[in-house]
């Protein structure tokens, strides 16, 4: 199946949905939380890559983002040239430095036993920002 601008979203839009329903619960503990940020990050990643594609990337320039494609700060600075995405001064760019290299590195998605504590922002902290960002993608998208 060919990767279109609408089912990036839509998936982004599932992640953040799903993210936002574990902190409604308040079922952040700490064997949830690694789970949390991979769901926070994934959004993240494919609502970018919808601005990307919307804006002229192929496919094949989205698998380009870091080694994985998995780069939110590669994918970010893309964006931020070809489409009107807001600069790193914002706390959208703060939460995507803040989760780049635990994502791009799959550390919410593979933790070894001896991983070290991760540091990351509040849970309320990063659905806020998504949420927000999540709108602003929609409103561009349309």
């Amino acid at each position: 199946m060919a990767t279109t601008t609408a089912n990036l979203f839509q998936n982004a839009k599932s992640y953040a949905a799903a993210a936002d329903r574990l902190l409604e619960a308040n079922a952040l503990d700490d064997s949830l939380a690694p789970a949390f940020y991979l769901l926070i990050g994934h959004s993240l990643e494919l609502s970018i890559k919808a601005l990307c594609l919307k804006a002229g990337a192929t496919e094949k320039d989205l698998k380009k983002f870091g080694k994985n494609g998995h780069d939110l700060h590669e994918a970010y600075i893309w964006a931020m040239q070809k489409c009107k995405v807001p600069k790193y001064v914002t706390p959208l760019g703060q939460l995507i430095l803040a989760l780049n290299d635990h994502h791009k590195k799959e550390s919410f998605r593979f933790t070894p036993d001896d991983k070290p504590e991760l540091v990351v922002p509040p849970p309320d902290y990063c659905v806020r920002i998504l949420n927000e960002h999540i709108a602003a993608v929609e409103s561009q998208l349309k």
